[in-house]
């Protein structure tokens, strides 16, 4: 009775000890050859819990000597809908980074020297509890042209900022707040893919195009279905920076059946026909989650749009990039 005891508890052990052996195996890092080189995919073991929160600045890009009067009026619209709120609405302190970008030396200066000075606006920031930073991307004049020059300039901001923060908001000066706490909102939404899909979360969260135009049905499905570039981006994930300098390197990459724009001339048009090209067929099924559309930021680039009717049928939105406002 007692050896039959005795096995029987063996036999229990054994079958835990392979458990375990099983589990582990399942967790171990796991990568993907890409058209490039090999992509690690993993991290999804380790969750982020519900106090977890990833440091997160907003950074705005500017090209000063056709968009600085913009930057400043923008940012005061900053006043009716600020980027952290209390319950009541009134204003609260994010405690948080704004990056200004500028194309160069000179621009970066500029902005910031016009931010310090604005009587208001060097009043507002500490109201608002973010503190100015400024960079340049260091164009060169044969750099800075449209539309090369933003893809440039963003694919050195991954690397200026990735050791600085786990995730940026990347916004233009023509994107609208229409609620407030959308620096908040961005918060939750990075512990949420957190949550969901563990440390390495979200990569990429935008909008895709939302305009109403009947030529965009027969442009290829890059151009219909990417995210735009502004919006959220995970630069504390290992994989995803390395997901950027391979589609920032693959300029050879034939995706002319994927998209109209020559590959180099629009980052955010990149980050998905790289993804979309048959040779990537294997990254594409393991981390497809990891680019989010999502209605926190709507892209009405070249549309109309009314506040009153998004705030109606999106509850979700905060931010709205382009477009024209209508009553």
């Amino acid at each position: 009775m007692i050896c039959d005891r005795t096995n029987g508890i063996l036999v229990l052990i054994i079958i835990a000890l392979l458990l375990c052996h099983l589990l582990l195996v399942n967790l171990q890092p796991s990568s993907i050859k890409t058209s490039n080189a090999t992509l690690d995919v993993s991290s999804d073991a380790s969750l982020c819990l519900v106090d977890c929160q990833p440091t997160l600045a907003v950074v705005m890009t500017v090209h000063v000597h056709t968009q600085l009067p913009s930057v400043l009026s923008r940012l005061l619209t900053w006043r009716e809908y600020p980027p952290c709120r209390h319950h009541d609405n009134s204003p609260a302190k994010c405690n948080a980074d704004l990056v200004i970008y500028a194309e160069n030396q000179a621009g970066s200066v500029l902005a910031c020297e016009a931010i310090h000075r604005h009587a208001e606006l060097s009043t507002l920031l500490p109201v608002w509890g973010l503190s100015l930073q400024c960079l340049h991307a260091d164009l060169q004049p044969s750099e800075d042209k449209w539309p090369r020059g933003p893809s440039i300039a963003f694919y050195k901001l991954q690397d200026m900022l990735a050791s600085r923060y786990d995730y940026i908001l990347h916004l233009e000066p023509d994107v609208t707040p229409i609620r407030a706490g959308w620096f908040q909102e961005a918060q939750r939404l990075t512990r949420l893919y957190q949550s969901l899909h563990g440390k390495e979360g979200v990569w990429m969260l935008g909008s895709i195009p939302l305009v109403a135009d009947d030529t965009r049905r027969n442009r290829p499905i890059g151009d219909r279905v990417h995210l735009n570039g502004n919006g959220l981006y995970h630069l504390g994930s290992a994989g995803f920076r390395t997901y950027l300098k391979q589609v920032e390197a693959s300029q050879r990459l034939d995706t002319k059946q994927l998209q109209t724009s020559p590959r180099g001339n629009a980052y955010d048009v990149d980050l998905l026909t790289f993804l979309l090209h048959p040779s990537n067929s294997e990254l594409l099924q393991q981390v497809w989650h990891r680019f989010v559309a999502s209605s926190y930021i709507q892209n009405r680039w070249r549309s109309q749009w009314s506040k009153s009717h998004l705030l109606r049928r999106y509850p979700q939105t905060y931010l709205v990039h382009g477009g024209t406002e209508q009553p």
